[in-house]
C-alpha cells in the first residue's frame, strides 16, 4: 500500500510538474504528499495514519550504534507516545525537519509543534528514567 502511494506521489509530481514550480522544500513537500495519498487510500474508518509503526522498522534497521540497548529503550519509549507525538518525533529527529516544516506537513501551527515535541520528550525522559530505576533494583 505504501509503495503504491509513493508511486502515485511521483506520478502526480510528474504529470503536474508545470503547475508546481514554487516548491521551497522538496522533502517536506514529498512527506506531506505521501501522507495525503496514504490518507486518501485508506477507508474512512481508518483515517489516522500511524507513521511510527512503519518508520520504527526502517529506523531500527538503519541505526547502527555501539549502544544498541539505549536505541532499543528509546524506540520502546517512543512506541508508548501518542501517534501524533511519535509522528512529530520521527519528523524532527529522523527526518531532521524544522518546526516550521513539520507544521506545514501536519497542517498545524509552529507553536503546536514545539508543544508536542516538548511533551513527547518529557514523556520519553520519564519512561526512560522509570526503566533505569527498574534495572537498578
Amino acid at each position: 500500500m505504501i509503495a503504491d502511494c509513493i508511486q502515485e506521489v511521483f506520478i502526480d509530481l510528474w504529470t503536474n510538474r508545470s503547475k508546481r514550480t514554487h516548491i521551497l522544500n522538496i522533502k517536506a513537500y514529498l512527506l506531506q504528499s505521501l501522507k495525503y495519498k496514504a490518507l486518501q487510500s485508506r477507508p474512512k474508518a481508518n483515517k489516522i495514519i500511524q507513521m511510527s509503526n512503519q518508520v520504527n522498522v526502517a529506523s531500527e534497521a538503519t541505526v547502527f550504534t555501539s549502544d544498541f540497548d539505549n536505541q532499543v529503550q528509546i524506540q520502546q519509549a517512543i512506541s508508548q507516545l501518542t501517534p501524533r507525538q511519535s509522528e512529530v518525533i520521527h519528523l524532527k529527529f529522523y527526518q531532521n525537519l524544522t518546526h516550521e516544516e513539520i507544521a506545514q506537513i501536519l497542517s498545524i501551527n509552529t507553536q503546536s509543534v514545539s508543544n508536542i515535541v516538548y511533551r513527547a520528550l518529557e514523556k520519553v525522559r520519564k519512561i526512560m528514567k522509570k526503566n533505569i530505576n527498574k534495572v537498578s533494583m
